[in-house]
């Protein structure tokens, strides 16, 4: 796709997903707040919803790699969001909805996450634009599930935006997918392949970055946020610096903007539980990394770009469980110094790794084009 009309689908989608999660969180803090789940219930629905909605994702992924189902599937997965928003109002099955909520907030991803990818490779920013209106839209279903007021908004926002994508869509061309080879290409050269020992120490590497990143994330507490304004402000700088960060990424390079991000973000952090400036410039800086882990997953995967989305999501899952469960508090000052840095160093390691696979493989397409190259030669001569 051109990259004006790419700019302008990524922003549907991006759109549509804060509707996705504004909808989601509705749907379970209304059913808490007039009384539809009691607290245990509440709770159970919230880590049932999570683990649907993100562990699923690896699973349902696999299957989504065209630009073209892609679309698709996000708008399926959309639509069975927004019908069980509607089912548990006028039906009061809870659980199915739950349940239908979950999975179609894994698939909408999905379908979004590889139209993201495929639109500019390589590139860190539309997939940072896609996935950055998700903090905003939470934030804006727990207020309006718990206020009661409103709470159906998302879900009618969701079903009119669902219409948009099918007419944003339409016109596109999906992204060209690599070319499969000719019959009548020479094959005297066997193909080369990498070997499998660095992409997948780096896909740990990526991974456990993302675990790390995760834990923090939902762990760090801020007592200023009983202050609306200040709520709001935290929740626009965890927007900013997703979409933010994927610009900054393709500008100076991954490295430098990743890893400096959650260096400058550490002393921030320390001191955010007591300073609120300091706290929403920290996780402004600490979610620049979003987009960055998420391409250089997807880069070592160039064929299973679902597959490289739902791990990054299973990765935040897995950081999210011990507070889910609530196995674990607050991290101290100390703990978060410790945390952000080791995090920072995981991602330096991640990184060059993943730039020496990417090497590694353009090294290795080289090879037999060249061998081809000299069989056609040798081949005119007879």
């Amino acid at each position: 796709m051109p990259k004006h009309e790419s700019l302008r689908v990524v922003s549907a989608y991006g759109v549509a997903h804060a509707f996705v999660d504004a909808s989601c969180a509705a749907l379970v803090f209304l059913a808490s707040a007039t009384g539809r789940l009691v607290p245990a219930e509440a709770a159970a629905a919230v880590l049932a919803y999570n683990l649907l909605a993100f562990a699923s994702q690896p699973l349902l992924g696999w299957f989504v790699t065209e630009s073209r189902s892609a679309h698709v599937w996000a708008r399926v997965g959309a639509s069975m969001v927004a019908g069980a928003f509607f089912l548990s109002l006028m039906s009061g099955l809870m659980w199915p909805a739950v349940v239908l909520t979950g999975l179609g907030n894994a698939i909408f991803h999905l379908g979004g996450g590889v139209v993201a990818l495929r639109a500019e490779a390589n590139k860190a920013a539309l997939p940072g634009l896609f996935v950055a209106p998700g903090a905003a839209g939470l934030a804006l279903g727990i207020w309006l599930g718990t206020a009661q007021s409103f709470a159906w908004v998302p879900a009618a926002a969701l079903v009119v935006a669902i219409l948009l994508l099918g007419v944003v869509t339409s016109g596109t061309k999906p992204t060209a997918e690599p070319a499969a080879r000719s019959a009548a290409e020479p094959t005297a050269e066997p193909s080369v392949e990498l070997p499998t020992e660095l992409p997948l120490l780096v896909v740990g590497t990526l991974f456990a970055v993302i675990v790390l990143r995760s834990f923090i994330g939902s762990a760090l507490e801020f007592p200023w946020k009983s202050d609306a304004v200040l709520l709001w402000a935290l929740t626009a700088a965890v927007v900013a610096g997703k979409a933010v960060g994927g610009v900054l990424a393709d500008r100076f390079g991954r490295t430098l903007v990743g890893v400096g991000a959650l260096v400058v973000s550490i002393p921030l952090l320390a001191v955010g539980p007591r300073w609120a400036l300091a706290g929403i410039m920290g996780m402004l800086l600490f979610n620049m990394t979003m987009p960055v882990t998420l391409v250089a997953m997807a880069d070592i995967m160039p064929e299973r770009p679902g597959f490289a989305f739902g791990l990054t999501c299973l990765a935040l899952i897995f950081g999210s469980l011990p507070v889910l469960l609530h196995l674990a508090g607050a991290p101290g000052m100390v703990a978060t110094v410790l945390g952000v840095l080791v995090s920072a160093i995981l991602l330096w390691v991640g990184l060059r790794g993943a730039e020496s696979g990417l090497a590694g493989r353009a090294s290795a397409k080289r090879v037999p084009e060249k061998s081809a190259a000299r069989l056609s030669a040798e081949c005119g001569e007879e």
